[in-house]
């Protein structure tokens, strides 16, 4: 678990959101991994069922179920290690697409696919943090791989009506209290078509109506990607900021953070001390915010980003 990196949260400590971990680049090879082992048999005498005591620190953190192997024993020795360290479980991904546009409910999907790893770590003390990535996770200029093979698009209205219905169903279901609804919504509106950022605001914010509307009372929250933020993800600058994705995601209690800084970085000494603060700076409003993915690596890493 070494390149597992951890992340801290540089929120207020009266209400210190998560900061959940990620390991980014297999992320999609890992979708259905920590699912699978809730359906695999009796989930009792697994290991640590939680901290030791109450976190001494002002910031929680929180990691996801991704394993070193794909094999139900690490998934579960995963989840048990950092039980001990962590108060939040992560789920970062993409839309079931095939699944939902073939006529599954989101409710049969989640329960075959999501209830049972939820249950395990909720029965650990833990809080759940739900991230709904709209696009394509690993290349920010595409639509979801799923819908591309369908050859479908996230603009359509019938794609953003199942999202959408997917999304209340996470929420009435899994009850997460931290739920994304866009991830990386600058590097998106940078490197992707016009439709398609597009396609992505009004579907989160449609959802956010919607999960409001079924009475979900938890913390909405999209990411943006700080590299981008700071002009530095493939280029030299200037500093951009994050203005227009405040007024284009205006339900936002909450400000997720993608943070890849090797990508832009030689050693982590070169960060700027207010890498995570100026994007809030001036701000009449700054929200409580929160890491939830990225890190650097212990050991060597491409540097390749789309």
């Amino acid at each position: 678990l070494r390149t597992l990196p951890r992340r801290r949260h540089l929120g207020p400590p009266q209400n210190p959101p998560m900061a959940p971990c990620d390991l980014r680049r297999t992320r999609r090879d890992w979708l259905h991994t920590a699912a699978a082992f809730a359906l695999a048999g009796p989930l009792t005498g697994c290991g640590s069922s939680g901290s030791d005591g109450p976190p001494t620190r002002s910031w929680r953190m929180g990691f996801s179920g991704l394993p070193p192997r794909p094999t139900v024993n690490d998934v579960i020795q995963t989840i048990d290690l950092w039980s001990a360290r962590g108060e939040v479980a992560a789920i970062h991904e993409e839309l079931p697409w095939n699944d939902l546009l073939a006529g599954m409910t989101p409710q049969a999907i989640l329960q075959r696919d999501k209830v049972g790893l939820v249950d395990y770590y909720r029965g650990k003390g833990h809080q759940l943090m739900f991230m709904a990535d709209l696009t394509d996770g690993l290349s920010r200029a595409d639509e979801a791989p799923q819908l591309r093979t369908l050859g479908r698009s996230l603009a359509e209205p019938a794609v953003q009506q199942a999202a959408r219905a997917y999304i209340v169903a996470v929420a009435q279901m899994l009850k997460p209290e931290y739920l994304g609804l866009a991830a990386e919504t600058n590097l998106i509106r940078a490197a992707a078509p016009a439709a398609l950022y597009a396609a992505l605001k009004q579907t989160a914010n449609a959802a956010a109506a919607d999960v409001r509307a079924a009475g979900y009372g938890g913390t909405l929250f999209a990411s943006v990607q700080v590299e981008t933020a700071w002009g530095v993800l493939g280029g030299n600058g200037p500093f951009v900021g994050i203005a227009l994705d405040r007024a284009d995601f205006g339900f936002m209690q909450m400000l997720g953070l993608s943070s890849y800084p090797y990508f832009s970085w030689s050693t982590p000494e070169n960060i700027p001390a207010d890498y995570y603060t100026r994007l809030q700076q001036g701000s009449s409003n700054p929200l409580p915010a929160t890491v939830v993915e990225g890190g650097y690596p212990t050991q060597g890493a491409t540097t390749t980003r789309v």
